[in-house]
């Protein structure tokens, strides 16, 4: 689904939603919409019955910042869960 939600996400979820889906997880492009935009996808879900129950997110290059973006949009779009698909670099002291 990734290559049809970056054309086109809401003909996409449109599409998930008449096949019977009742729910979604968007994955870390979301991270670049506006929170007009999520609220736009928001409306989109709430009109075809369909949910965010989380997002797929990497590992983000500004933490403080990108955490507080992705709260805000999760919040929007309505997922309670954000799933880090990695926890970036592990290194060692010694």
């Amino acid at each position: 689904m990734r290559n049809e939600l970056s054309k086109d996400l809401m003909g996409t979820v449109r599409a998930v939603a008449k096949m019977g889906y009742e729910d979604v997880e968007f994955y870390a492009p979301y991270t670049q919409w506006t929170p007009a935009y999520a609220k736009e996808v928001r409306k989109l879900l709430d009109d075809v019955n369909i949910r965010c129950l989380s997002t797929h997110n990497g590992s983000p290059r500004s933490p403080a910042q990108a955490s507080t973006m992705r709260i805000e949009l999760n919040q929007i779009i309505g997922s309670k869960i954000i799933v880090m698909a990695s926890p970036g670099k592990v290194t060692t002291a010694g």
